[in-house]
Order: structure tokens, then C-alpha cells, then sequence
């Protein structure tokens, strides 16, 4: 039986590719009079180039970014600032996503497992508006471990007080996400990312809002 579901965060409850397009298109606009001849799509495409699906730290984006474009009127300190201040201002949940979070959080205990900085996810789930929804929340950084590790995931149904088979693992990266929940004894589900292979999984969503009907199902095959 199925009694705990726990999340990704990026590119699973939150439209991070969005979202950091529509802020990389704002950070220009602040900054362009200091940056002449660099326009807003060239800004934006080498900054989400550099960003890497987010797999890179933002400090090293920007200190890549100033040379790369030959920017000379601004310190990559001050755009990181600026990044830090701003970034949540222009978060783009999945459609449906606190729809589908309060009917779930009736039938289960909901949780999160997020690679990242601590207080940087914290005020990312502050900003959705969706902390209220979770019973546990595990933060690499916080954690000192990491996806795709087994141990962040043994410590997430720890904290629940359920099995590894009683628990569900929703995002959308191949290795760290799919894998490394069954190979931690979960079942998991891939939620669509048309930069990935589909990777084997338990279930496949492309929307937020398929979730509440394919865990029934993947219940009633045990």
C-alpha cells in the first residue's frame, strides 16, 4: 500500500526552465544600460546555456557569463546579487499543482527530497506557496547527502515512519530521480522531460493533474 509520495522540486512542481527565462529576460532589462550592444536574446540564451538545467552554481554562471560576453560595465557580483534578490519573483509553478497537492495530501503523507542549498530551496517552496502541503522536506545541502544517493531517500521514509515499498518518488531526471528511488526500494515516477531518455520507470505523467489516478493504479497492482 501506498502511504507516502514525495517530490522533486525543480522541473517537477516548479517551471524552472520558465521561470528562469522569464527572469533572465527581467535581469537584462535591469542591467542593459550598463551592457551596451548585448541584446535580451542574447543575454538570455547564454545565461541558460551556462545555467545547465540548473546543474550548475550560480555564482560560477555568472562569473562565466562576464567574459563570455565581453561585459565590462558590470561585476558578476552584482549580478549574482541580483539573481538572489529577484529569481522568486518570476517562479512559474506546473499548472495545477496546489490542486493536485491538496487532494493528494488527503490520501497521503506528501514530501520533498531536492538537491540544492538549503535556505535557496526553503524560499523557492515559500514562493509556490505549497510548504503547508508537506510533512518532511530533505534539502541536500541541509542533509549532507545527495540524489542520486540511497541514503537521502532512506532518511525520507525514516522521517515518515514507512517502508520503502509503501513509498512513491515523483521527478523528472532519469538517474536521480528514477533510478535512485527503486534502487533505494521506492516506486517512482517519471514526470516527463523532453531532455531525457525515458528512463524505466513505474509510471509516466506528463501533467501534474495525471498523478492522483496513476497512483491508484500502481496501488492496485501490489
Amino acid at each position: 500500500m501506498i502511504r507516502a509520495v514525495f517530490f522533486d522540486l525543480d522541473r517537477t512542481l516548479l517551471d524552472r526552465d520558465t521561470s528562469f527565462a522569464a527572469f533572465a529576460s527581467a535581469q537584462h532589462g535591469r542591467f542593459a544600460h550598463r551592457m551596451p550592444g548585448i541584446d535580451v536574446r542574447t543575454y538570455v540564451d547564454r545565461l541558460v546555456s551556462l545555467d545547465a538545467l540548473g546543474s550548475v552554481w550560480k555564482d560560477v554562471v555568472y562569473q562565466r557569463l562576464i567574459p563570455d560576453l565581453g561585459i565590462a560595465g558590470v561585476e558578476w557580483e552584482e549580478l549574482f546579487a541580483d539573481f538572489d534578490a529577484h529569481i522568486a519573483e518570476h517562479y512559474v509553478p506546473f499548472p495545477a499543482l496546489s490542486e493536485v497537492l491538496a487532494a493528494l495530501s488527503r490520501e497521503y503523507a506528501l514530501g520533498i527530497i531536492t538537491n540544492g542549498k538549503g535556505e535557496f530551496q526553503q524560499r523557492t517552496i515559500r514562493a509556490l506557496g505549497i510548504g503547508h502541503y508537506f510533512q518532511t522536506l530533505l534539502i541536500s545541502e541541509m542533509e549532507g547527502v545527495r540524489k542520486p544517493e540511497a541514503e537521502i531517500f532512506h532518511r525520507a521514509v525514516a522521517h515518515l515512519g514507512c517502508r520503502p515499498s509503501e513509498a512513491v518518488y515523483v521527478g523528472d531526471n532519469p538517474e536521480a530521480d528514477v533510478r535512485a528511488a527503486r534502487a533505494a526500494g521506492w516506486k517512482a515516477i517519471w514526470k516527463r522531460n523532453a531532455a531525457f531518455a525515458e528512463p524505466g520507470a513505474d509510471g509516466i505523467i506528463d501533467r501534474l493533474e495525471e498523478l492522483p489516478s496513476l497512483l491508484k493504479t500502481l496501488d492496485s497492482r501490489r
